[in-house]
């Protein structure tokens, strides 16, 4: 095992042998010493867990949400010194973590409030020029067989709980959020889109089908293949392909058209 394995299976565990070479100047007791420095390593975790997923602490409560993060930090430490990314594998780590079972929507709404957060320090891009959309417009262009890049900020969540109603409704003082919790179909199935326009980061709700058509753009389908993907969700909306278009085109999430291989059609730039 190398000086690293050791060195962090100390910082998880609290019975894990002291890393080997450790010393103090002043003759104080090295054991507790390291115990304070992995106590606030630790509490550094739980805090940026926090600070990421509010809401998650909101439903659950300060003491709840403490032991769900100190249980998720003493398995997984930051890899990076930006602790605003910390917190990869959370969600996943809230859908097995076995107090939390009996609320099937929190690790969903963990995954929520982390996008949020990926979305905002995604990297910037632009739009896709008016001159390269007119091109895969144009009357003899193909287009349900181009491909369309998608902002790097957007993330897609399909949930069978309604969390980005539970998310909404903690955007309000305690008195008006109450009062919308209490009105929430919580085994709602909600679809939602998570990224950035500008400097603000959006959550906003889309059908099942547009979920299907969207993850199928990102998943580098042409669009024909992508709406094949997309019939009517359980939701019983049908896809509304000028709709789905309009807000991608709106928030500037379609950051470039490729054309298909051999297709001639005039570029435009």
């Amino acid at each position: 095992m190398s000086a690293d394995e050791v060195w962090l299976g100390a910082l998880h565990r609290d019975d894990w042998a002291l890393p080997s070479g450790l010393c103090s100047a002043n003759g104080s007791d090295v054991a507790q010493r390291f115990g304070i420095y992995r106590n606030n390593v630790l509490s550094a975790c739980t805090q940026a867990l926090a600070d990421t997923c509010p809401v998650c602490q909101a439903l659950v409560g300060e003491a709840f949400f403490a032991g769900l993060a100190l249980a998720f930090a003493q398995q997984q430490l930051p890899r990076s010194r930006r602790l605003a990314f910390y917190g990869q594998g959370f969600a996943e780590f809230v859908r097995q973590f076995p107090p939390a079972q009996s609320l099937p929507y929190l690790a969903d709404v963990a995954q929520l409030e982390m996008a949020r957060v990926q979305a905002y320090h995604a990297a910037d891009a632009e739009g896709v020029s008016p001159e390269r959309l007119q091109a895969a417009m144009h009357p003899d262009a193909d287009l349900p067989a181009w491909r369309f890049a998608l902002h790097p900020s957007l993330h897609l969540i399909d949930s069978p709980m309604a969390v980005l109603s539970l998310w909404q409704a903690h955007q309000h003082d305690a008195a008006q959020r109450d009062a919308v919790l209490a009105d929430i179909p919580l085994d709602r199935p909600e679809c939602t889109a998570v990224f950035r326009s500008g400097d603000a980061v959006f959550c906003l709700p889309v059908s099942a089908a547009d979920m299907a058509l969207l993850s199928g753009l990102q998943a580098d389908l042409a669009l024909g293949e992508a709406i094949a993907l997309a019939p009517a969700g359980a939701d019983g909306e049908a896809l509304d392909i000028s709709q789905t278009l309009a807000l991608l085109l709106q928030h500037q999430l379609i950051t470039d058209v490729m054309h298909p291989p051999n297709d001639h059609t005039p570029q435009g730039d």
